[in-house]
């Protein structure tokens, strides 16, 4: 059975982190995209997390929520 740690992270500090898990999983994100909805979101900071492989020490999925005005 495989262990996992989940960590919340912020994401102008942990863009290395998270970034790559992204773009393997939605192929489609831009640096831009990344910026305006991780970075500067005009409706307020989202929130993030990472799930870590124990085993591998590697970081192997995310989750975020993210303000916004409907």
């Amino acid at each position: 059975m495989k262990a996992y740690k989940i960590f919340k992270i912020n994401p102008k500090q942990n863009k290395k982190d998270i970034l790559p898990i992204i773009v393997r999983n939605l192929e489609i994100l831009s640096d831009s995209s990344y910026q305006w909805k991780y970075e500067y979101c005009p409706y307020g900071e989202g929130l993030c997390w990472l799930a870590k492989d124990e085993k591998t020490n590697s970081f192997v999925g995310s989750a975020a929520i993210f303000p916004r005005k409907f």
